[in-house]
């Protein structure tokens, strides 16, 4: 498994993400066990997503990226 580091000199903003409902899956699996890879929002650009819980989910900007993911 390979690991992503976020350095909080690179980080632009953290905030919770609403719904994924409008956004696209380019490439990945979204579903049933969670999504996981590469998705598209109309208002917010291109994403990586680690998501498990879609109730907990957190958008993370960054210099060169942006993901979401969830926590507790």
């Amino acid at each position: 498994m390979s690991r992503t580091q976020i350095l909080k000199k690179d980080v632009i903003f953290i905030r919770p993400k609403a719904s994924r409902n409008s956004d696209v899956r380019t490439f990945g699996s979204g579903g049933f066990f969670g999504y996981l890879g590469y998705f598209h929002a109309y208002n917010w650009g291109k994403y990586t997503a680690y998501v498990t819980d879609g109730n907990n989910m957190v958008a993370i900007e960054t210099t060169k990226k942006k993901y979401v993911v969830s926590c507790e």
